[in-house]
């Protein structure tokens, strides 16, 4: 089983990370199909985003062993996100081949995305940044990897679809590290949404980002003092 890391990290999020090396054939026959599953697989053609698809689910099955959970499929809800079939928790997946990978959170909602630096996100960046978020990346592109990895994990955290990159997702600053975390803010329409999003290199020129909603603390109010 080519599992290449399984960990949970400092935010409390688990994850596995799936390196594709076998044949459709091989990944097929390790699946623990549901109705629903082979349902949504059999409308995949392209052989690379069969073996994405299946090591997603692999993934995800290998996860759920890690946690003592029982595999019971995946249900994607009205907006395509997928939820664990009677199982607690919360459940997302991602893929950058040949990698794929699946993160869960116990306590809310999260979303993870993989991304490999790549010359055409120069060319991108003024699509997905507005211009201060291009002012702190400098055209870097690990920086804005990393950006766009942690917007593609917001959008996944959100899950409710309608979100421009640009405008309705913010990130906010961070090093260049092996592994960190900074500030994020959702805001389509009037809502608007705390996130922190952990980055970490897993593997050589491979990031995984992890997003979750930021927990407000709450201040307690000093009472007045009682009158005399």
């Amino acid at each position: 089983m080519p599992v290449l890391r399984s960990e949970k990290l400092p935010n409390e999020v688990n994850y596995v990370l799936w390196h594709i090396t076998e044949s459709v054939e091989m990944l097929e026959q390790a699946m623990d199909w549901t109705a629903q599953g082979l349902m949504e697989y059999k409308k995949i053609s392209h052989p690379q985003k069969q073996a994405e698809w299946l090591a997603g689910r692999l993934a995800a099955m290998a996860l759920c062993e890690d946690l003592g959970l029982e595999y019971g499929g995946l249900q994607k809800d009205e907006f395509g996100k997928p939820h664990l079939v009677d199982a607690p928790g919360h459940i997302s997946l991602t893929n950058c081949f040949p990698f794929a990978a699946a993160g869960f959170h116990s306590k809310g909602p999260v979303g993870i995305d993989l991304e490999i630096p790549r010359e055409k996100l120069h060319r991108l960046a003024t699509k997905f940044l507005d211009d201060q978020e291009q002012l702190l990346s400098e055209d870097n592109r690990l920086a804005l990897a990393i950006r766009w990895s942690a917007k593609e994990a917001l959008y996944k955290l959100h899950g409710r679809k309608r979100l421009a990159f640009k405008e309705d997702i913010k990130t906010g600053v961070f090093a260049l590290t092996e592994w960190g975390y900074f500030g994020a803010t959702l805001q389509p329409d009037t809502e608007n949404t705390a996130c922190r999003v952990y980055f970490k290199r897993v593997a050589p020129d491979l990031w995984l980002t992890v997003a979750l909603e930021r927990v407000v603390w709450q201040v307690p109010v000093a009472s007045e003092p009682a009158a005399e």
